[in-house]
């Protein structure tokens, strides 16, 4: 009877094990049908290295303050930008700049394929490495204690067990816990939805009392602010990285390439410290600039370019990027033909009625008024888009009204739309240039030796312009 029942009893067991296992069985055939399916929509549109340069853009994510990517005096700088910059031109590539609020939506845009790598300070997370690749370190910082001047606490204090120092940190540094600090610091951390600067200005206010940042970023900008205390390393060198989604092993490796290369260079040194020493011309220049206008402003005539752009139903982005390529904002410039702070020409002046002694504002009036002209006459000679009358309005600008009808006409005779800037218009433009031309007899202005120019100082305004753009829109959204 017991040997009955002991047989019953195994058959049992052995009845809920097989259950089991199909189970489990099931469960992981679902798990990675899931996880199949999730690849499937999530890394099928990831862009490789061979689509980007096919299609001669990479996608950047950057953020937006005074070490990155920042405007000054009219022109984009930063550590990070001028960092990407010089990576594509050693790779023959374009850049397109999406500037982002936090590591929130800058992860979420590099998921998203909003764009293809994020040039950041990241460090790998054991989560993050699940979804992210990290390249090779752009460079490396200690972190440290953050704290205002009148609020310091000694070193005793804090790694005293007893009492606890509560730590308000950006979600940035969310990665950071109570054991990865060294030497037994008695730490709380509070992550804030604010960001790093926006904590670090708090904390220098006196309204936060310590926060923790990376050692090379709060040291830059000890030139904005004048009540901080740094000196508690918390943690040594870590090593920061730019971001790429899993799978995308060839841009990676592009990128890795590069990297290896360019931080072994003196022009990567001489990056580091143009951004980060506080004694460097930019952060001096810097320093001043933030004491006449916000981190957002372009110039400061903004104001007197938003009135007169809307009066005249331009943009204004696009006139200040005219402004900072003909003069950078400098009022009093002057050169051989031209003067003033949207360089007229003499014959241009006369037509608009300004003259050098007139005021930065009534030139800026003026300038926008025959930006006018120039935009409802290319409207009315059949230029509807909007991108493609911008081009054509900056070439007149630069070149005359009759050079670009010169080009227009000789782009009809070749074939070529006469509507359309790049590959048509510009092609004709360059066509002017030549001396032997047998179209030069037909053309009202003849022969143009200045079109590469022209054509150059079309693409230059436009870049900037979609810079400008990118930090007004982050503002607007912030």
């Amino acid at each position: 009877m017991i040997n009955r029942l002991s047989l019953l009893k195994r058959r049992k067991q052995h009845r809920l094990i097989r259950i089991l296992t199909l189970s489990i069985f099931l469960i992981v055939v679902a798990l990675s049908i899931i996880i199949n399916q999730y690849k499937a929509k999530h890394y099928q549109t990831v862009r490789t290295w061979e689509e980007i340069k096919k299609e001669n853009i990479l996608k950047v994510g950057i953020l937006h303050n005074y070490t990155d990517y920042f405007v000054l005096q009219g022109e984009i700088y930063g550590f990070h930008y001028e960092m990407i910059n010089k990576m594509a031109k050693h790779l023959d590539i374009e850049i397109e700049y999406k500037v982002y609020h936090n590591h929130k939506e800058y992860y979420k845009a590099l998921l998203n394929n909003e764009v293809d790598i994020l040039a950041v300070d990241a460090v790998p997370t054991f989560h993050s490495q699940i979804l992210f690749d990290y390249t090779l370190p752009h460079s490396y910082s200690s972190i440290v204690l953050v704290q205002h001047k009148k609020k310091v606490l000694k070193h005793s204090t804090l790694k005293a067990k007893q009492a606890k120092q509560p730590i308000v940190i950006p979600a940035s540094l969310g990665y950071i816990q109570s054991t990865d600090i060294p030497q037994n610091y008695s730490f709380t951390f509070e992550v804030s939805p604010l960001f790093s600067k926006q904590i670090v200005n708090e904390v220098n206010k006196g309204n936060i009392d310590r926060t923790l940042a990376y050692y090379k970023n709060i040291n830059a900008n000890t030139i904005f602010f004048q009540h901080l205390e740094y000196d508690h390393t918390v943690l040594e060198n870590q090593a920061l990285h730019w971001v790429i989604r899993k799978h995308n092993d060839s841009l990676l490796f592009a990128v890795n390439q590069w990297l290896a290369d360019f931080t072994t260079s003196q022009s990567y040194q001489f990056l580091l410290k143009k951004h980060y020493s506080p004694s460097s011309s930019i952060r001096t220049l810097l320093k001043y600039q933030k004491n006449l206008f916000p981190l957002n402003d372009i110039s400061s005539y903004d104001k007197i370019i938003q009135k007169y752009a809307t009066k005249y139903q331009l943009d204004w982005l696009l006139v200040a990027s005219l402004i900072y390529q003909e003069s950078k904002f400098q009022a009093d410039s002057k050169s051989k033909n031209t003067w003033g702070i949207m360089q007229f020409m003499p014959n241009t002046a006369d037509y608009l009625g300004i003259t050098i002694d007139d005021s930065p504002e009534n030139q800026i009036e003026a300038g926008c008024r025959y930006l006018k002209i120039l935009q409802d006459k290319y409207i009315n000679l059949g230029v509807k888009d909007k991108d493609e009358l911008m081009k054509f309005v900056l070439a007149a600008y630069n070149a005359g009204n009759c050079r670009i009808e010169d080009a227009r006409k000789l782009a009809r005779l070749y074939g070529l739309n006469e509507n359309k800037w790049d590959n048509n218009v510009a092609v004709a433009l360059k066509l002017l240039a030549k001396k032997n031309s047998p179209f030069h007899h037909e053309l009202k202005c003849g022969r143009y030796s200045q079109a590469e120019h022209t054509v150059r100082y079309v693409d230059k305004i436009l870049q900037r312009y979609y810079q400008y753009k990118n930090i007004v829109n982050y503002t607007l959204v912030e």
